[in-house]
């Protein structure tokens, strides 16, 4: 039979095994700023409360440009100068993905419709991701 401090003993080290298994899984938090795409990093991606777009509301900068083929870029910490803040929980066929350390992209869920979204910057009407875009729009900010 083993007294208590053999008990505490092997208690203490099982919680340094477990606590270096966590961490061997989870990585260093410099890995994991590194980390562009969370998925990748076998992390699940996950929706910020609220993302920050750069600029102003207009069509033209709530429209991704046709390098954004992986959704229109934001941030989740206010960027410096004029920026629109985004609430993604009022999104309905659009998603904000944390992707980054401080990055987000904003897609549609159904990506077959990136390339459609895309080619309407520009364009004469108003697509109507980046009406819904506008409409989570709570407030603009300037920092």
């Amino acid at each position: 039979m083993m007294d208590n401090s053999s008990v505490l003993l092997r208690l203490r080290w099982l919680a340094v095994v477990l606590l270096s298994l966590l961490r061997a899984t989870m990585g260093s938090s410099a890995a994991l700023a590194e980390c562009r795409d969370f998925d990748q990093c076998g992390l699940a991606a996950k929706t910020p409360a609220e993302i920050f777009r750069k600029g102003s509301s207009t069509d033209s900068n709530l429209t991704p440009r046709p390098v954004d083929t992986g959704g229109l870029s934001t941030t989740v910490k206010p960027p410096p100068g004029k920026s629109q803040v985004i609430y993604p929980a009022r999104l309905k066929q659009l998603e904000a993905i944390q992707d980054g350390a401080d990055h987000a992209s904003v897609r549609p869920k159904d990506m077959s419709r990136m390339q459609e979204w895309i080619e309407s910057r520009g364009g004469d009407t108003t697509h109507e991701f980046t009406q819904e875009l506008r409409e989570a729009i709570t407030r603009e900010a300037k920092h």
